[in-house]
């Protein structure tokens, strides 16, 4: 009976910075790694998002203290159960929650027995090992308290406060990501007492990189800074999909480089990009990148930082006399406020002094590309030129309409033509009014020719025969006989 404690590794790597500490309890094994299980903020748990307080996490973390260590939360019929049932501690619990206490988060050690999860977890026992960073999720009874339609914490909506919280268990997530997720800080991670300012560390940071510093190369000897990269490799490690993995490279007061890997056959192959990425720290001592992922290329180059960006470029020519040096801008001016003024960049005037860093030629490649013409599908294009030729057709009401698109040669022998037909109908109202005068020739004017025609035939005066014999009819004295005109409607070919 008892404990026996020894240290049995300790972590420097980006990932995670922490001891893990071997314990025999009650004759048992048992590895201890600090977690951190909650801290201030929003978490879209299965009840949605929902706010949990500094103010209530803090509240008697004493009660944390004993929950079972579970692997994954425990379900029956695709339900949430809790982990206090004999069958179900059995199956999934592989430790205790001991030495809880609120600094900045809920922060305690997760007692991990050595051989259950050996038998239940190896890929969570190889995170462990590995120092890789691991999630967490707390299963807990809580009240809840509706909030205001629209409530914000930092910038995220949250539905309900959690408040008088009734520990049930602490799940680890192998493959998975919590509710309070790595990139909230929460997780297997070190969690000292005391914390660190990240904000503040952050501004001896830039004070540093001003003399001339190499940022990155003071992590390993201070636990701050350590934390600072810890932080920036989980931001980091959330960009990772099944085929690609992110390193941080180098670690810089406002941005960092990291390295993208990229596994591209069954084989092993890989291709490898670096990038560049802002960065800020939250009032919640959190990392927050800002802009967007730039692509860059390794280069070690020492120049004099001095106003305007400019470097020493050396000449052998005498005449300089002792001053050996001239200065000139490391890249083009011109060209690098031209690409912060294209509205189709992203890059802004806080960039200029990294863009004039870069050659011309990367300079030339950040601008954006003409758009490509689209070519346009022949059978779409028939389809335009013959509606264009219906709507013109329609366009075409008279005969005239037509004539005046005709070549001048065709156009006068439509013109003759149509004068034929104007004085030809203009005759047939003539003969039809001469020989009857109930019909006036306004209202003959807007009949057809074939209306006319059948008018004119209709009032004809019977043939006149009188002059081949005796008994010829005359008309009253002094009248002559009235003979209709004859007309033809035979059309001559023009």
């Amino acid at each position: 009976m008892g404990i026996e404690s020894r240290k049995i590794n300790t972590h420097s790597i980006a990932a995670s910075d922490y001891e893990i500490r071997e314990e025999t309890l009650d004759g048992k094994v048992y590895l201890v790694v600090p977690v951190v299980m909650m801290v201030e903020g929003v978490h879209n748990g299965s009840d949605g998002p929902m706010f949990h307080s500094a103010e209530a996490l803090s509240d008697l973390p004493v009660v944390w203290n004993g929950i079972p260590v579970m692997i994954s939360h425990p379900e029956e019929g695709g339900q949430n159960i809790s982990a206090n049932a004999p069958h179900v501690l059995e199956q999934h619990s592989v430790g205790r929650v001991f030495n809880t206490h609120y600094d900045n988060g809920l922060k305690a050690e997760a007692w991990i027995d050595l051989e259950k999860i050996e038998s239940i977890s190896p890929e969570a026992l190889a995170s462990i090992r590995g120092g890789e960073p691991l999630e967490v999720s707390v299963g807990v009874f809580n009240d809840t308290e509706q909030a205001e339609e629209g409530a914000q914490w930092n910038g995220e909506t949250y539905e309900s406060i959690a408040s008088n919280y009734k520990p049930d268990h602490l799940a680890l997530l192998p493959g998975e990501k919590g509710a309070c997720s790595w990139e909230d800080g929460c997780g297997i991670r070190t969690n000292k007492e005391g914390g660190v300012d990240m904000k503040e560390l952050l501004t001896t940071f830039k004070e540093l990189s001003q003399k001339g510093y190499v940022v990155s190369s003071l992590l390993s000897n201070a636990q701050g800074y350590r934390e600072i990269m810890e932080a920036l490799q989980g931001k980091v490690n959330a960009l990772d999909t099944k085929d690609s993995y992110n390193y941080v490279e180098e670690v810089f007061d406002d941005h960092i480089i990291y390295r993208q890997r990229v596994y591209q056959n069954d084989n092993g192959g890989s291709a490898e990009t670096l990038y560049r990425q802002e960065y800020t720290i939250d009032d919640n001592n959190g990392v927050v990148f800002s802009g967007f992922a730039s692509e860059v290329k390794k280069k070690v180059e020492y120049v004099i930082m001095s106003k305007g960006m400019t470097r020493t470029k050396f000449s052998n020519n005498s005449k300089q006399g002792g001053d050996m040096s001239e200065k000139g801008t490391l890249c083009c001016e011109a060209k690098v406020d031209a690409l912060i003024a294209n509205k189709r960049t992203h890059w802004m005037a806080s960039d200029r002094e990294w863009l004039l860093t870069q050659g011309e030629a990367i300079i030339a490649k950040m601008s954006p590309m003409e758009p490509e013409k689209a070519v346009e599908d022949p059978t779409a294009i028939q389809a335009n030129k013959a509606a264009v030729v219906d709507e013109f057709k329609g366009s075409l009401v008279t005969i005239e309409d037509y004539a005046a698109i005709m070549p001048d040669t065709m156009k006068a022998r439509i013109e003759k033509w149509v004068a034929a037909e104007a004085a030809e109908r203009e005759a047939l109202v003539k003969s039809i009014t001469d020989n009857s005068d109930k019909l006036k020739k306004e209202d003959l004017e807007v009949l057809s020719d074939d209306i006319l025609k059948g008018i004119a035939e209709s009032i004809k005066q019977p043939a006149d025969y009188s002059a081949q014999g005796a008994g010829r009819k005359t008309g009253t004295a002094g009248e002559a006989p009235m003979i209709p005109i004859e007309f033809s409607r035979e059309r001559k070919e023009v």
